[in-house]
């Protein structure tokens, strides 16, 4: 994770920490707008970008480091549908948090940013996405 990045837009001047692993995942982008939640106010560069496994049968990992390692974290997961999907495409993937299960099956909105929150005493395994049906999964921001 990079220091984080500002948008000009962000009524909340929040950083934004990017994670991509170039070596393992595709980024995934749309020029239309994404819908948000009015409490959140996510900028749309944020939600208008995502990523996605290069193979499909792989999983997102996350994994960061955190000072102190006994830190409490509050950990904002936002997700978008930013791709068109043919009729029968499904994309779903179970989430998991220091290798216990959080969430799913979760299936993305096209276009229509969603928050899944967590809070972790301790965040030494990171965030995994594991795709539960035939289309690539796509992760598109945290703060």
């Amino acid at each position: 994770m990079h220091n984080g990045r500002r948008y000009p837009e962000d009524i909340y001047d929040r950083k934004w920490n990017s994670y991509f692993d170039k070596e393992l995942w595709a980024e995934v982008t749309t020029n239309l707008t994404v819908n948000v939640d009015k409490s959140n106010e996510l900028p749309h560069g944020v939600m208008a970008t995502g990523a996605t496994p290069l193979n499909e049968k792989d999983t997102l990992n996350m994994t960061w480091d955190v000072e102190p390692p006994t830190a409490k974290s509050y950990i904002y997961m936002y997700f978008a549908e930013l791709k068109t999907l043919r009729a029968n495409d499904t994309r779903e993937f179970n989430m998991t948090l220091n290798g216990k299960y959080l969430s799913g099956p979760y299936s993305p909105i096209p276009l229509e940013a969603q928050t899944i929150t967590a809070e972790e005493q301790q965040c030494d395994e990171g965030v995994s996405f594991a795709a539960c049906e035939d289309v690539k999964l796509i992760s598109s921001a945290s703060t």
